[in-house]
């Protein structure tokens, strides 16, 4: 595999998004940003070169197989919170550092999930119970850190370190618990907008 940067992008739709159940890596960052009454969802997996190559591999020798099999690991349940996935885009990422000569291994998942952001004049409130249920996670039970744009925590699942960030419109005051006008609650965040 060369050192230059290798991106193959996969675009399709439905209701897909990124999953490590079949998988070792060495990182994972989940981040999740407010697009108005929409949410991006992107995913990235940094892998060490082994790990890349063989995930690069398993996915030419099966295209289909592979991306049916990544959606069949990470939609299960989705469809019970109402939110719906729209186009995606899957790349497979090596970059080559001449500074440091080191290089780096990553694929990345995005997509757009609608269906979790309500709006009612001025307030929003964005649902998360579709991604926490499946990663067993809790915005207060598993005390996510609140901030001016959102939420953050970092920690350890299936033996992966994973770092998840919720950023949110950016208020006066944290989105800490319980708080208003812009705050969470165990699975949702809400924040108002001026001029809405």
């Amino acid at each position: 595999m060369s050192r230059h940067c290798l991106a193959l992008v996969i675009l399709l739709g439905g209701l897909l998004t990124f999953s490590l159940i079949a998988f070792t890596a060495r990182e994972r960052v989940i981040t999740v940003t407010v697009e108005e009454v929409a949410l991006c969802y992107c995913e990235e997996v940094l892998w060490d070169e082994e790990g890349f190559t063989h995930e690069y591999k398993e996915y030419t020798s099966d295209k289909r197989g592979y991306v049916t099999d990544l959606a069949a690991a990470t939609a299960t349940g989705w469809e019970s919170y109402g939110v719906t996935v729209g186009e995606w885009q899957l790349s497979f990422r090596e970059n080559y550092n001449l500074e440091t000569d080191k290089a780096t291994y990553s694929t990345l998942l995005e997509c757009l999930v609608k269906g979790a952001v309500s709006k009612r004049q001025t307030n929003y409130t964005a649902r998360f119970q579709w991604l926490l249920t499946r990663l067993g996670l809790d915005f207060i039970d598993d005390r996510f850190t609140p901030s001016k744009t959102g939420l953050s925590w970092r920690g350890e699942l299936n033996g992966i370190p994973t770092t998840i960030m919720v950023k949110a419109p950016t208020q006066e005051a944290d989105y800490a618990a319980w708080h208003h006008p812009n705050g969470h609650c165990h699975a949702h965040v809400w924040w108002t907008k001026k001029g809405g």
